[in-house]
């Protein structure tokens, strides 16, 4: 079978589209750190300049946004967080506390 076969290209083709469909479908699914409420649920969105660090704290009721964590200074800082109040309630982004990145 070479490159110009059409049967290369068709198998090619369908390959690709099964990659992208996997693709689509596992995003954003969070994973479960481990299994005690004190432990955060955390999520990587995007490998490009666009990524987030997600994490959930749910004793806290808390979810902390750490920005930019595939690129720069390998110390991340916390960018924002939301506290989780009443459902259908307002959430708010509040800044999070400026930390000390040299003990």
């Amino acid at each position: 079978m070479t490159t110009r076969d059409p049967r290369f290209v068709f198998a090619g083709t369908i390959l690709a589209i099964a990659c992208f469909l996997l693709g689509q479908w596992s995003e954003g699914k969070s994973v479960r750190a481990a299994a005690s409420d004190e432990n955060p649920l955390f999520e990587v969105r995007g490998i490009d300049s666009h990524n987030a660090l997600l994490l959930y704290y749910p004793s806290q009721r808390t979810i902390y946004v750490y920005q930019d964590v595939m690129t720069g200074n390998s110390a991340l800082q916390c960018s924002y967080k939301f506290r989780l109040g009443d459902v259908g309630g307002v959430i708010r982004r509040q800044q999070c506390d400026v930390q000390r990145l040299i003990p």
